[in-house]
């Protein structure tokens, strides 16, 4: 469970100017189930010129998604989530239970004969494979089975999109929306803490997160709402107009509008944190293969053409096994990675030679690394767990990209006790 908690901490977000680090923590005390209220409290803070530190928000009855800033510097927007009692959790494990044994006695839905009619471009995207080899489509069918049955499985509560004036941090707007549940929720509990890191489209007419399953946009304003797909984890392209989507083999650009998807293979399995834009038309992902040489590959992958560049970087092919947690970061201009997988922290130049390796303790460990907009810093999370304690975000830490400590910025202790529960209204 320490890995589980310690590599999905949530991303966290400078603002463009780079001054300030906007980021949540969450302090554990009952890791038994991470959807149950009470037993994990988590906070919204902002770090200023890595030094002055605010608390913005702290609750035991939600969880918050990691932050972003507008383009323009002026709004912060989270998602707020919310935490279930005891008995609502029974609940929903019994809810769930009981839809799927309705499911068993159901007829499988015929893919083969349906995949055969010809939908009108209009009903559904256009869609195009790579050239590999052997590809027919991805996603496979069986996928798609998954996905239905987890939409039918499925039930759902209210969740809330925050957005904040980011000089006040006053509340602008909270905007419902209807938070899938599948048919494993603590699981799923997980999975979202760890790839949801909500976007703003440049304009900051729009905010992209991974839900559960599924890819939304919402507008605040308008409060008009998108469903795009159903990946692994998806990112924003610099420009706006292309959404990366990660799959279990693949990665899909589609454009945001939802009309077109291509789609490019990759060879190995991709981290939940691995993926990256590096400019506006090409993504790079952290992926490892398997077998007798298993390494860490480098793809990068063109959303206009089948060109994919593969480099392997000097990381042993052993790193971060448990849920294959690695998480990217790639400087704004390019010229440096950094990487870090479980104790280990990999410093390297765009060309995947190693110019620092960090190891760490095995109660210690560095996550979610972000570079500062001039890319001159890179910031990360110092977790530890202490003696009869469960593990906690314990510092930041500011590197140089070559991996020289330059910071080190002390996080208070959450009272739960004392924690104010966020209203929808606030």
């Amino acid at each position: 469970i320490w890995h589980i908690l310690a590599c999905t901490e949530s991303p966290m977000a400078f603002s463009p100017n780079g001054r300030k680090l906007a980021f949540v923590t969450m302090e554990p005390y009952d890791t038994e189930n991470l959807l149950l209220a009470g037993t994990h409290a988590y906070r919204l803070m902002v770090l200023t010129d890595q030094k002055q530190l605010r608390i913005v928000e702290e609750t035991v009855d939600y969880m918050l998604s990691g932050p972003a800033y507008s383009a323009d510097g002026k709004q912060l927007c989270y998602v707020r989530i919310p935490l279930l009692t005891k008995e609502g959790l029974e609940k929903l494990h019994k809810h769930v239970k009981k839809q799927e044994e309705r499911l068993k006695t159901q007829e499988t839905f015929p893919w083969m004969e349906a995949a055969k009619a010809k939908p009108s471009p209009a009903a559904a995207p256009t869609t195009q494979a790579d050239d590999s080899p052997g590809d027919i489509m991805i996603p496979s069918g069986s996928a798609l089975v998954q996905a239905c049955r987890r939409m039918e499985v499925a039930t759902s509560m209210q969740a809330f999109v925050v957005v904040r004036n980011a000089e006040s941090l006053e509340v602008v707007s909270t905007t419902p929306v209807e938070w899938p549940l599948g048919d494993d929720p603590d699981m799923d509990g997980v999975m979202t803490y760890a790839t949801l890191h909500p976007q703003f489209s440049p304009d900051g007419k729009w905010i992209y997160f991974c839900a559960g399953d599924f890819l939304w946009g919402v507008n605040p304003v308008s409060g008009e709402r998108r469903v795009y797909g159903i990946p692994a984890n998806a990112s924003l392209s610099p420009d706006g107009k292309k959404l990366a989507l990660l799959l279990e083999n693949a990665v899909g650009f589609m454009d945001t509008e939802g009309k077109s998807i291509t789609y490019r293979r990759l060879d190995g399995q991709p981290s939940l944190s691995g993926m990256a834009w590096v400019d506006d038309r090409t993504v790079a992902v952290l992926a490892k293969t398997g077998g007798e040489e298993s390494r860490v590959n480098l793809y990068q992958l063109r959303s206009d053409s089948t060109q994919v560049t593969v480099t392997a970087l000097p990381i042993p092919g052993d790193s971060g096994d448990e849920m294959n947690t690695g998480e990217l970061a790639i400087s704004p201009d390019g010229r440096h990675v950094v990487v870090a997988y479980a104790e280990e922290v990999f410093f390297l130049d765009w060309g995947g030679r190693l110019i620092k390796r960090l190891e760490l303790d095995e109660q210690q460990l560095l996550a979610q690394p972000v570079f500062s907009p001039d890319s001159k810093r890179v910031a990360m999370k110092y977790l530890e767990e202490l003696e009869n304690s469960y593990p906690r975000t314990a510092a930041i830490v500011f590197f140089s990209p070559d991996g020289k400590e330059l910071q080190r910025v002390a996080i208070p202790k959450i009272d739960p006790a004392t924690t104010q529960p966020a209203s929808p209204e606030e």
